[in-house]
This record gives structure tokens, sequence and C-alpha cells, in this order.
């Protein structure tokens, strides 16, 4: 029981993937758990220390945080979009830089408050590295608006982002705005490429 206890604290603190979990289990139904520990299961599923590429639950995660991102957007929650960052998150839109949940928030306000429609959607995205409880990658969204007056515009996103995980759960850190089509629903408006990248 008291080894029980140990793993369980281990797996909530520490956010160990289902393959590590059930490493730890078979070892615990032969009997051999006391002689190797946690790190070791790691080691042998070949997710040692330093960047690594994603396990598919850690990708699973990363892209919830990109799908609650959209849904608050489509729902116009600016609280459920500002708490996808972390509590010192940043936005970065241009030269301009927002920092924490309240800045972050009043710049989506100032945005939404003069948009009367939007629908928004993941396209796909990529985590391209983990490292601890940080991580990189980008996500390609769509938006499509209806602004003031009757007009309608289209948005093709690409959000260049760093994620922390924070109590076992992933947060945007760092996401950068890089339009990739703004304009018409006829793509008659401005192409861009990504940059930095």
């Amino acid at each position: 029981m008291k080894l029980m206890t140990s793993l369980r604290r281990r797996i909530n603190t520490r956010r160990y993937s289902r393959r590590d979990v059930i490493g730890v289990l078979t070892m615990l139904t032969a009997g051999t758990a006391s002689a190797r520990p946690l790190a070791a299961v790691r080691e042998a599923g070949g997710q040692g220390s330093g960047p690594r590429k994603p396990t598919t639950d850690e990708y699973v995660a990363i892209r919830m945080v990109a799908e609650r991102y959209v849904d608050a957007v489509n729902r116009m929650d600016g609280t459920a979009w500002s708490e996808t960052f972390a509590p010192d998150g940043e936005w970065h839109l241009g030269a301009n830089v927002h920092k924490g949940r309240a800045p972050v928030l009043a710049a989506w306000s100032g945005i939404m408050g003069g948009i009367p429609n939007v629908f928004m959607h993941v396209y796909s995205g990529v985590v391209d590295q983990v490292d601890g409880d940080t991580a990189s990658g980008r996500w390609y969204m769509g938006e499509f608006l209806n602004l003031p007056g009757g007009t309608q515009s289209m948005n093709q996103i690409c959000y260049i982002d760093t994620y922390v995980r924070l109590d076992g759960d992933w947060y945007i850190k760092t996401r950068r705005f890089e339009p990739l089509y703004q304009g018409k629903p006829d793509f008659s408006g401005t192409f861009s490429k990504l940059t930095g990248v």
C-alpha cells in the first residue's frame, strides 16, 4: 500500500505517461517494483532527460489547450480564453506584447468588442519538443468574421507557441500571432509567409 501511495504521488506530480504507468504496474504485479525506480522505467521507454518528441498523451493534452482556446473564442468567453494562458503568459501581436492574464484579456476584449460574430477552428498543429515541463509548437487556425457594417473577412493564422505544465496541466507560455492570410473569403486578400520558424 505504501508503494502504491508513493507511486500515485509521483504520477500526480511528475505527470508520467500512460506507458510509464503501465510499466510500473507490470513490475508491481511481477513483484519487481522495489528493485527498479520509476525513473528507470522512463529511461527504458526512451524518454530520458532533455528535449524530446512529445508522447501521445502530451500531444493530446497540448492540443486540448488549442481546442479550448478556439472554443472560448467561438463562445466569446474572455475568461475561459485567458485561462488557456499561464498566469504570466504572453500574447505577441506584432510589436505589442501583452503579459499576464489580465493584460492579455484586456487586449483580446478590445479586439473582440468590435466583432459581432466569429467562427474559429483548428486545422492542424505540431508539438516540436517537450523538455521537462516546457514544450514548443505551433497551431494553424482559421477565422471567419462578420464585421460591423455587414462586411465579412477571413483570417488564416499560425500561432507559434511555447507551453508550460503547471500542476499537471498545460498552458500557453508565449503565443505569437503570425497571419498567413487576411481578407475576403474569396482569397483576394493578402497572403504572408511564416517568419522565424
